[in-house]
């Protein structure tokens, strides 16, 4: 039997005997009826993932019921999403929290149960990948199936007035008197704009553009070497 890796921990007293595993993120179509035949498509909402998981605890006989509960419960409850890995799909991470109706005493005394973990964000994520960009734009293929946040890194190496970071679409500038040594990040995510660890989002142009990298092959480049990170995100 296969068990999982819950916030990077696993617990070598549990087992899972079933799963029921959700393929792809749910998807729900939003349609607006046509006067003349059919429906139209206004969009796709795609629902938040929930992953059933039966479980079984080994060994009950030795345990101390108490223990391994509170043990079982402080792996597994959180305040915010948690990395969940499962044996049988190692190349792929979940980020859930665990149902509320979840009770680590009662899974522990009676050997097995159900734990419900719901992942607010559908889309299962893949491996890590790392871009280099430089002032020549370069082709890219942006691997996974949806489209991708992404954080950057530049490291200024001369003193400059000004930084343009492109990212297919999307295109951020910043208007700033930069100098050499200066260590530029930017979140997509929160559209955060750090510069040496200290807030600099006014240095953002107004005809900047926010975009995600699109699951494509895309032209990439920056005003100044960058180091662009994200993560493959798939349905």
């Amino acid at each position: 039997m296969s068990s999982f890796k819950f916030n990077d921990t696993r617990k070598p007293y549990l087992l899972v005997t079933h799963r029921v595993r959700r393929y792809w993120a749910p998807r729900e179509l939003v349609l607006t009826e046509n006067r003349r035949v059919g429906s139209r498509l206004r969009h796709i909402k795609t629902g938040v993932r929930v992953e059933e998981v039966h479980v079984e605890i080994s060994d009950t006989a030795d345990m101390d019921i108490k223990k391994t509960a509170e043990d079982f419960a402080e792996w597994l409850l959180s305040d915010t999403e948690k990395e969940l890995v499962f044996d049988d799909e190692i190349d792929r991470s979940y980020y859930a929290i665990v149902d509320g109706g979840f009770d680590a005493e009662e899974i522990v005394r009676v050997g097995y149960g159900v734990i419900r973990f719901v992942c607010p964000d559908p889309y299962k994520s893949g491996r890590t990948r790392l871009l280099n960009l430089s002032a020549t734009a370069e082709t890219f293929v942006i691997s996974g199936q949806i489209k991708a946040s992404w954080t950057s890194r530049t490291v200024f190496e001369q003193s400059a007035d000004q930084f343009v970071l492109e990212t297919g679409p999307g295109k951020v500038t910043l208007n700033y008197e930069f100098i050499a040594g200066d260590v530029l990040d930017i979140d997509y995510t929160s559209r955060r704009i750090t510069l040496n660890g200290e807030s600099r989002d006014v240095a953002l142009s107004l005809d900047s553009v926010w975009e995600p990298l699109p699951a494509d092959t895309v032209e990439l480049k920056a005003s100044h070497n960058t180091e662009i990170i994200y993560v493959e995100k798939f349905y």
